[in-house]
């Protein structure tokens, strides 16, 4: 469950800071308000490729304005049978990623109390596979332009390829 999401200069906020409830969300606003950015944020910071987003071919793209850094943050729910070692982070885990606009790109886990864990990507995958968050399956991130598309042009043969590749066969 993914708790709350965090965005520092990043595409059209200066900060924004979102809490999420455990079942449903709906983000609403008019057009180029920066709903997109919330889905864009969570892919970023859970190891997803900017070019995967379809909101920037790089990460520096996606940096505020004339903004010379980023940082997203996402914190998990880490609670119940299914936690992800509860000794180092506690009961909720934050992923943290921050990328410049001179290339340079990092991670950040940090326990529940702000405590940095570890700084490597390596890390940071082994937690996404443990949760099988899957940021770059369209079945469970599906663009606002991959919908779009999907509805509007997709044959039977299209379809059946997104399906393919939604549940990884």
């Amino acid at each position: 469950i993914i708790e709350e999401v965090t965005c520092i200069n990043f595409m059209c906020h200066t900060r924004l800071h979102v809490q999420l409830s455990p079942l449903i969300n709906f983000v609403v606003g008019m057009n180029g308000s920066g709903k997109s950015a919330v889905l864009t944020a969570i892919t970023l910071c859970l190891g997803g490729k900017a070019s995967a987003t379809n909101r920037g071919a790089s990460l520096k793209s996606l940096i505020r304005g004339n903004e010379e850094s980023a940082i997203l943050t996402v914190r998990l729910k880490n609670e119940g049978s299914d936690a992800y070692q509860t000794d180092l982070y506690g009961d909720s885990i934050i992923v943290e990623r921050h990328f410049s606009r001179s290339g340079s790109s990092g991670y950040r886990l940090k326990s529940s109390a702000g405590r940095t864990v570890s700084t490597k990507k390596g890390d940071v995958d082994d937690l996404i596979e443990y949760f099988n968050l899957q940021v770059d399956n369209p079945m469970n991130v599906l663009t606002q332009d991959a919908a779009k598309s999907f509805i509007r042009d997709s044959t039977p043969a299209e379809k059946y390829k997104f399906f393919y590749e939604g549940v990884q066969l």
